[in-house]
């Protein structure tokens, strides 16, 4: 990760911290059963989720994680609501051993080696995510395939760690045009027969990066 990069983690984390603090009263005492984020999920553009969405669902993830770790990684790998909502998913890291806990995305990448994991530009993605600070939320921008639009788009994840387990949410945002025309493979929809999306979700390869 390059100087800017962790310049720009460090400032993120500050200012978003705040807007966690003042969003974990506001969820129910149950964490999964019928929990449901403080605000509605705002979309935007092509049924985008906004970033304070993605905060809001991040609140919601941490207080069932800390209530019952388990059962938690298991409705985050399931994608199970309110856990999934538009484009947002949760997905959870080991901090120590560096493996992906649960992915409600792609939970073909739950048990990989997250140090290994590239985005579409081949950044080492998966090391800025084993590399930040504690104690406050970051926000960690890379380009990734959306499963709802299933373009390769930046998508900028906010990360809060719980114990040794990172717990993470995150949006996306279109790719403009003068950047795909630089980089062709930037926001490009695959075609893919019926059924075919489901399956490569579930497969633990790197073609989400391509």
């Amino acid at each position: 990760m390059t100087r800017t990069a962790t310049l720009t983690l460090r400032r993120t984390a500050a200012a978003a911290a705040l807007t966690l603090g003042a969003l974990l009263p506001a969820f129910a005492a149950s964490p999964i059963d019928g929990i449901l984020p403080a605000a509605p999920i705002v979309l935007g553009e092509a049924g985008r989720a906004d970033t304070a969405s993605a905060l809001h669902l991040l609140a919601a993830a941490a207080e069932a994680y800390r209530a019952d770790p388990a059962r938690a990684l298991t409705a985050f790998n399931d994608g199970l609501a309110p856990f999934q909502q538009a484009d947002l998913y949760v997905f959870a890291i080991d901090a120590r051993s560096g493996r992906m806990l649960a992915n409600g995305g792609f939970p073909g990448l739950t048990g990989g080696d997250v140090a290994a994991l590239r985005d579409a530009r081949g950044a080492a993605v998966g090391e800025a995510f084993l590399h930040l600070p504690q104690n406050a939320i970051s926000q960690v921008s890379y380009r990734w395939r959306n499963p709802q639009t299933w373009r390769v788009e930046t998508k900028r994840s906010q990360v809060l760690r719980v114990g040794d387990t990172l717990i993470a949410v995150g949006s996306y945002q279109s790719t403009p045009l003068a950047e795909r025309k630089l980089h062709p493979a930037l926001g490009q929809t695959a075609a893919l027969p019926a059924g075919q999306a489901s399956a490569l979700r579930a497969h633990p390869v790197s073609w989400w990066g391509v």
